[in-house]
């Protein structure tokens, strides 16, 4: 099938930006949080699931538009689910309830799913493994600093012009991206290499991943990380702005600090391992998250509460997060040979699927204080280390049967 011949340059840009809305739309609402509080007239429960069934849309479509991408082309799908992201882009903009802004948070996570795994897929769809794995790291280091900078724009907006406007900048963010990889990304999935679209061989697939005790513990440990991080992050607008009195001008920098430490750590993690080994840094990295959770856990009350204290043990967990977590990832990846793909799949609609759970229980076990956040994290963290430590008993049992 003929094709536009592009530069590297050129893939890459739009590459980029098929990841660029929807890595944005995740956090750059958080900081207006306190602000969209009050507007819609809710409770801390109803505001912390405009994030959460967010993430349970794209734990959904995670396990649909791989395979779907693999029988009917990558670009075809992607058109799709970009629909479904502008629409419900525009559909948060007018949202009048916080039932209806919850449902379009839902669907446009539905929706921007389709931009985060089809663009990983047309990387390796249209360059050799080792050219490929270096220009995804490459993309993803892009994609963390521009998640990183979101809650500053964010922020900005909201303090400026008001916490809509957020929807608004989604919104023609995502139609202009969108429409620009319409006209412009080719098709990079040919004819010949596509798969027959069968339920029952991906659910048999599916089905062989989830048996492995190696893929969930290391999903487990990814998705406790993860998890510790957001409920902190997700409550931090609410309680920092309208408990402990920061100036919501100034709230953005405070997770901006968080989230430059994982960006620190994340695009500094390859060069690490090479310098120390991978086995040194996953420890290394995982023992300094778990130092710092637990001493959050164990500080004095007052201490919780006093927002550049609890940021600056937070800092140290979110660099301890950057270095290992990706580690743990590629380990649930590799869990099962030749079922990568699906593990990927499977790894975010698992981690998106309880992390969204998480934060609900979070904010019904919300008190108006950081001791809660703080508890949970640290829950989380003991999750995570008994995950760890199982799948480590079971290796060494395997490992010994073996020998003998």
């Amino acid at each position: 099938m003929s094709q536009p011949q592009y530069s590297e340059r050129t893939i890459r840009f739009l590459i980029l930006l098929i990841f660029l809305a929807a890595a944005m739309e995740t956090d750059i609402y958080l900081p207006a949080f306190p602000d969209m509080m009050h507007a819609y007239a809710t409770n801390e429960l109803m505001i912390q699931r405009v994030l959460s069934f967010n993430f349970l849309g794209v734990c959904l479509a995670s396990l649909i538009y791989g395979p779907a991408s693999d029988s009917f082309g990558r670009k075809k799908v992607l058109n799709i689910g970009y629909f479904l992201f502008v629409v419900a882009s525009f559909g948060c903009v007018f949202a009048n309830t916080i039932e209806t802004l919850i449902f379009w948070r839902f669907i446009q996570g539905f929706g921007s799913a389709a931009c985060m795994i089809i663009g990983a897929a047309v990387v390796f769809d249209m360059y050799k493994a080792e050219k490929a794995a270096k220009l995804v790291g490459d993309l993803n280091s892009l994609v963390v600093s521009i998640i990183a900078f979101a809650p500053m724009i964010g922020g900005w907006i909201n303090y400026q012009l008001g916490y809509h406007y957020n929807f608004l900048f989604i919104a023609a963010l995502s139609l202009v991206t969108g429409a620009i990889c319409f006209s412009k990304l080719p098709e990079s999935l040919a004819m010949e290499k596509r798969k027959p679209f069968r339920v029952k061989a991906i659910g048999g697939n599916y089905l062989t991943v989830l048996k492995s005790s190696e893929f969930w513990a290391n999903t487990i440990v990814t998705t406790m990380i993860f998890a510790g991080y957001m409920v902190f992050v997700s409550n931090m607008s609410l309680i920092f702005v309208d408990k402990l009195g920061v100036h919501k001008a100034h709230f953005p920098f405070y997770q901006f600090s968080l989230l430059i430490a994982f960006v620190i750590a994340s695009v500094n993690s390859g060069r690490l391992i090479d310098w120390f080994g991978l086995n040194k840094m996953r420890n290394l990295g995982y023992i300094v998250l778990i130092a710092s959770a637990l001493f959050m856990w164990a500080m004095p009350v007052s201490w919780q509460q006093d927002p550049l204290i609890v940021t600056a043990v937070m800092v140290v967990y979110s660099f301890g997060a950057g270095i290992c977590i990706g580690i743990f990832f590629t380990r649930s990846m590799e869990a099962v040979p030749n079922q990568t793909g699906v593990s990927a799949s499977l790894v975010t609609s698992i981690r998106l699927a309880l992390v969204a759970i998480i934060i609900d229980i979070s904010s019904d076990m919300y008190d108006g204080t950081m001791t809660t956040v703080v508890q949970i994290v640290a829950y989380c963290t003991i999750a995570s280390i008994i995950a760890y430590g199982a799948n480590e008993l079971i290796q060494a049992k395997k490992h010994s049967e073996v020998l003998n």
